[in-house]
């Protein structure tokens, strides 16, 4: 299909290939030497619309793609110029000599300004220190991050070779970048993509050597429930276990700990759980010396996010109670009345009051407006 032909069905297209377009209209400009630097990149800033929450690409994401693009073209431009130099100097040296070849250098001291020394890895403080300290690793950590480095030298790459396997499970194609990276997957979008049936669809516009791709805002399914984050889960292990084989156990004993939590706490207090192992897989995925199975290192992820006392599980939890208030039920709680609801009466779903008379601060078994003969029983009959 072309592009005037979807651009007639979805208004929206329209309007993300009009940004693109004049933000490639900015490029060529700066290309052209039109421009500054600095006053493409504000105008950039300018043209980008802030996104959407469900938006596949930031605008942070997409002003950064076309940085890229200004940075490419200083480096391109940049070693055209060097190569430039480099073919008339050894045009002067075949004609005068070597000896004037150096005498030349010597009079252009600058020519060497523009070429971009190389980085000594070694001199790196943390390079030192690994070599050092590098045996402490355990063998699972150590393996990890060689196929960490190893697939990030060139990630597109690995992940076009990994999605072309034969066997490769089926994962969301936008998180497959973040395990190859050692990146937290986003559990939320791994739950939509196995409900959605819309294929990730991109909107592409070439010039010159560059594509530029925006991919369409779709909605999707986030994880609510115990079973809504096993599902999400096992399909985010078993893609894990297939780029890091050897971190199958780590996965299954971490899937452990969490079904541990989820019968532990009442379901109301799910949430608090959701927000302790996004923590907990974000600091595995920022250290290389951590496994997800190293409970003890998280003894304050677990204080600040299940704990009523954490800085972050009362808010959660005002949520949830909020949440429940809003739709409880005006019965007496039958439980209260026995003795047996283990909930406080903000949380509770029913009223904890009398089932009698639905007065407040007694049970039905204390209550004092109660007949207490037969007569009583029937005057009471009566007036009903």
């Amino acid at each position: 299909m072309s592009y005037e032909a979807q651009s007639d069905q979805n208004p929206e297209e329209v309007a993300i290939t009009s940004v693109s377009s004049q933000c490639l209209d900015l490029v060529e400009q700066y290309r052209s030497n039109q421009t500054t630097k600095g006053e493409t990149v504000y105008k950039l800033v300018q043209t980008i619309p802030p996104g959407e929450a469900e938006a596949a690409e930031s605008p942070e994401q997409t002003l950064e793609s076309y940085i890229s693009m200004l940075d490419d073209w200083d480096r391109d431009h940049t070693l055209s110029e060097e190569g430039e130099r480099g073919d008339e100097g050894r045009n002067n040296a075949k004609r005068t000599g070597g000896d004037k070849r150096d005498a030349t250098e010597e009079d252009n001291p600058d020519e060497s300004v523009h070429k971009r020394p190389k980085i000594d890895p070694d001199l790196f403080p943390w390079t030192i220190a690994d070599r050092v300290e590098g045996s402490t690793l355990r063998e699972e950590c150590i393996a990890t991050k060689n196929l960490i480095a190893n697939y990030t030298l060139d990630i597109k790459l690995a992940k076009a070779h990994l999605l072309n396997s034969g066997s490769a499970p089926e994962y969301p194609d936008s998180e497959w970048r973040s395990i190859l990276s050692g990146l937290p997957t986003n559990l939320d979008a791994v739950f939509g993509g196995r409900y959605s049936t819309e294929h990730e669809s991109k909107i592409s516009h070439e010039i010159r050597d560059f594509t530029i791709s925006t991919r369409e805002a779709t909605t999707s399914k986030s994880i609510k429930s115990a079973g809504d984050w096993f599902i999400a889960w096992n399909q985010t292990a078993e893609a894990t276990t297939y780029a890091f084989p050897h971190r199958r156990k780590e996965c299954q004993e971490y899937g452990r700990h969490i079904l541990g939590l989820f019968a532990a706490f009442a379901e109301e207090h799910h949430p608090l759980i959701f927000n302790y192992d996004r923590a907990v897989r974000k600091r595995v995925a920022l250290r290389r010396d951590l496994l997800l199975t190293d409970l003890a290192d998280y003894g304050d992820l677990r204080v600040q996010y299940l704990d009523v006392r954490g800085a972050n599980s009362g808010k959660q939890a005002q949520a949830v109670s909020g949440r429940r208030s809003s739709r409880r039920s005006g019965d007496a709680c039958l439980r209260w009345n026995k003795g047996t609801c283990t909930s406080a009466a903000e949380r509770c779903f029913y009223q904890h009051i009398c089932s009698y008379c639905r007065a407040a601060g007694h049970v039905n078994g204390e209550c004092t407006n109660k007949p207490k003969t037969s007569t009583e029983r029937g005057q009471r009959r009566q007036i009903a």
